[in-house]
């Protein structure tokens, strides 16, 4: 912990709330400040306007979504169960330490990757009757990034509340928190 003065978090919420922003941030401010976390929450990404909260900043925790979705656009087909896999030669990174792989019953995520991001853990679809796809398709699930002198961690996991109650996907979250902050 900076010893010379508390770290601070912001938390940027909003947005569509099928994805219950306010439930879920709340879940890990106590966390935060028992880290020695202060905390703002802001209820708009409005605040990323403001360099010197910015440059204050040591934490933001974003559970944010933008626009307007139509009923068929947030109707992804249903949770399914599937099961997230620590990368093996990530398996000793600060975060993932310990965790191996585990299994949900959950929305999957499709995202796309680079060589910036760091994959710790990835899913993977697979072929089905009602898909395009002809071949299984691997996806990261949970990265890290390196962005100017800031560090980035990105997890998909956890659709439903009860999915950031899960053990491993708790511990998960809560190191890469306290992994992305100064």
């Amino acid at each position: 912990m900076n010893k010379t003065r508390d770290r601070q978090a912001l938390i940027v919420r909003g947005g569509w709330e099928g994805h219950t922003p306010v439930e879920a941030t709340e879940r890990f401010i106590p966390f935060l400040k028992e880290q020695g976390f202060g905390v703002e929450v802001h209820d708009s990404p409005e605040v990323y306007a403001d360099a010197d909260k910015l440059a204050a900043t040591d934490l933001v925790l974003q559970c944010f979504t933008q626009g307007v979705a139509t009923d068929e656009q947030v109707d992804p087909g249903g949770f399914v169960e599937y099961e997230v896999v620590v990368v093996p030669d990530k398996a000793d990174h600060e975060i993932v330490a310990g965790r191996d792989r585990w299994e949900l019953n959950t929305e999957q995520y499709w995202v796309l990757t680079d060589d910036l991001n760091d994959v710790l853990a990835t899913i993977t679809f697979g072929v089905a009757d009602d898909t395009p796809r002809r071949q299984d398709l691997t996806c990261p699930a949970v990265w890290t990034r390196q962005w100017g002198r800031g560090r980035v961690f990105v997890s998909t996991i956890g659709h439903k509340l009860d999915d950031l109650d899960h053990p491993d996907v708790r511990t998960l979250t809560e190191r890469g928190l306290l992994w992305a902050s100064r």
